[in-house]
């Protein structure tokens, strides 16, 4: 079968497993995929006797961390944006394939991470290199190796091809994991319009096409996807999901020679910038949607708020909230007590977090200024708030702790920028910093802040 019968076949296999009931999602399809016309054997022993061969070689750190299920790793630590090659080995050919390929990449002096899996799929064997043209030296390799020629199982359809070969780089994400999500959403959505007898190669094409434009050039439906999807540093891992997606239009689209490849590696490092991640900044927090709060992300929000304060200060808490509110990345989030797996499962977005922070600034700014008033009165009021511009935080009532609230919520760069918001959701137009100010007072003083 060529590619586009092997792509057509395995959507079709899909089809079938959800015509039976069975839930779709991106580990099944993932499993499928990896297995694709390839027979599954344990080579468990053979990585073993690969790992006691190779133990003294120098130029090799043979790995296996218990995260690592099925791989087993020889070489050196490659960086996010290293390219990954492909070798699939049947179990008659893996231990030989692999031993003269971990000594010509040794002589040769090739630097690389080579994954050895432990069961017979189509990515047993991988080679990870810095550059293109050690990938083509061992391109060279393996067509003139006619030991690993014969034992070539099937190539992953959905990566550039060269004989029995794959060629893909990812970034920071799983390419064949997103493969799997994308399927695994175009089968779901057709499976719920009751289209299932639709489904083909085009189809998955104008899918992906449509996601692309929508999601990653337009930005509608962004936040929704960024939910869906287990992102442990959404802003970059975003813009290297989209140079992921475009690279899979241009394989689907029958552009998979290693000359495109080359060209698509090379515009990893421009795609995944910091121009980049700033667009997708700008139209994840610009989309229109109505931010939701569920009961569950407030738990999690008041958890980690908690915690952390007891473990560090409230002064580290709320500056990990705002930071991630700005940067997306989860793993500033400690994992001890499970703060970070709860901030993740529980969706706390970018656009989430700062929701909840506004909500806690929005409380701590009118909470200061209605005992203010109370305690003193409206002339007060404005000189305290004016006050907070030049960082001075006095003229504000300490009752019911007030003013140390809001010291520890709303920092002086950030008043304007809140009343603003705060009059706005408060259904007044306000056309000036002044504007925001005065109509703040008067929201605040007729008791009218929603």
């Amino acid at each position: 079968m060529n590619r586009i019968e092997i792509i057509e076949s395995f959507l079709q296999l899909i089809v079938e497993i959800i015509k039976n009931e069975i839930i779709v999602d991106p580990n099944l399809v993932y499993s499928n995929l990896i297995n694709i016309n390839t027979k599954k054997e344990d080579v468990s022993h053979y990585v073993k006797l690969l790992q006691k061969d190779f133990i003294t070689s120098p130029k090799m750190d043979i790995v296996q961390k218990k995260s690592w299920c099925y791989f087993s790793s020889f070489g050196k630590k490659a960086n996010y944006n290293k390219i990954k090659i492909y070798i699939p080995l049947d179990k008659a050919h893996i231990y030989n394939g692999v031993c003269e390929l971990l000594t010509f990449l040794s002589t040769n002096n090739i630097s690389h991470v080579t994954k050895v899996s432990n069961t017979t799929r189509i990515d047993d064997v991988i080679v990870i290199v810095d550059d293109i043209l050690s990938a083509e030296k061992i391109r060279k390799f393996v067509e003139g190796n006619n030991n690993i020629k014969e034992g070539l199982l099937t190539t992953n359809p959905f990566m550039y091809t060269n004989g029995n070969i794959s060629f893909i780089c990812d970034g920071y994400l799983s390419y064949n994991m997103v493969v799997a999500e994308i399927v695994s959403d175009y089968i779901n959505k057709q499976y719920l319009e009751k289209k299932l007898e639709e489904v083909s190669y085009i189809g998955l094409i104008r899918y992906i096409d449509k996601l692309y434009n929508d999601v990653f050039e337009k930005g509608i439906g962004i936040n929704k996807f960024i939910e869906s999807r287990n992102l442990s540093n959404v802003f970059i891992e975003m813009a290297n999901y989209k140079w992921t997606v475009s690279t899979l239009q241009s394989i689907l689209n029958m552009k998979f020679s290693l000359k495109d490849f080359s060209n698509q590696y090379r515009l990893l490092e421009t795609e995944v910038s910091k121009a980049e991640i700033e667009k997708i900044k700008k139209m994840v927090f610009n989309e229109k949607i109505d931010i939701k709060i569920t009961e569950e992300q407030k738990e999690v929000f008041d958890y980690a708020y908690i915690t952390i304060s007891k473990t560090k200060s409230e002064e580290y808490a709320i500056r990990l909230f705002k930071m991630f509110s700005k940067e997306g990345d989860y793993r500033i989030f400690p994992r001890k007590n499970r703060i970070r797996e709860l901030m993740i499962n529980s969706k706390i977005t970018p656009v989430i977090m700062r929701k909840l922070m506004y909500e806690e600034m929005k409380t701590a700014l009118v909470n200061a200024s209605v005992e203010t008033i109370r305690k003193y009165d409206v002339v007060q009021l404005c000189k305290a708030l004016s006050g907070i511009k030049e960082g001075d935080y006095s003229s504000f009532t300490n009752e019911k702790n007030a003013r140390n609230n809001l010291k520890l919520m709303v920092k002086d760069d950030e008043i304007d920028s809140l009343l603003e918001k705060i009059v706005i959701e408060n259904e007044c137009s306000s056309n000036s910093v002044d504007d925001s100010f005065w109509l703040f007072i008067e929201l605040v003083n007729k008791n009218m802040v929603c």
